[in-house]
């Protein structure tokens, strides 16, 4: 499987908590659930993969391995919600 970390827009990389890197655990998570489902390999909604990722991202932060809060959370939480988001789950590839 191939992840470009998180699909963070490059100007927002400035940004603490922000870049592709940061919360990586929770992004290879998130882009593996969206690969199973274009594989048709889970019935996990569009909205659980999402909030898998938020949750991940809460996970690493309270176990102190990585800094975030609850703003940070919902910024990714909303733009991987985004129609954007339901393009990419809806339709791959494009």
């Amino acid at each position: 499987m191939n992840t470009d970390g998180g699909s963070i827009p490059r100007l927002a990389w400035t940004i603490p908590g922000l870049s592709p890197w940061d919360y990586l655990p929770a992004y290879i998570v998130h882009d593996w659930e969206f690969l199973a489902h274009h594989r048709k390999l889970t019935n996990k909604t569009f909205e659980e993969v999402n909030l898998t990722l938020a949750e991940g991202i809460y996970t690493l932060w309270q176990a102190g391995l990585a800094h975030s809060d609850l703003v940070r959370i919902e910024i990714i939480y909303q733009a991987v919600s985004s129609p954007i988001g339901r393009k990419l789950w809806d339709h791959p590839g494009q």
